[in-house]
């Protein structure tokens, strides 16, 4: 996912504090600014994750720009897996 923010800096930081993120690694432009920037997610990095009514793993969080963020893990039990597994072109 790509994700344009205001404030790199800023944005970069609360990524890391908020989620828990770590920084894989990131490309600069020929002026040395930043280009884009890959954040690594661990399997911990939402200790806390609810249930929706498909049974999919979801975790809200909102960006320093007021950006809703919805992160969800399609598990064996969930309706969204059932359906990606039953799919017949």
């Amino acid at each position: 996912m790509g994700i344009a923010v205001k404030n790199y800096d800023d944005t970069i930081a609360f990524y890391k504090s908020a989620l828990g993120l770590q920084e894989a690694y990131a490309l600069k432009t020929p002026d040395g600014g930043p280009l884009l920037t890959y954040l690594q997610v661990s399997r911990d990095t939402f200790p806390d994750p609810g249930l929706t009514p498909g049974k999919a793993l979801i975790s809200r969080i909102r960006d320093l720009d007021g950006v809703s963020i919805e992160v969800m893990e399609f598990g064996p039990e969930s309706m969204q897996k059932k359906a990606m597994d039953a799919w017949r072109p």
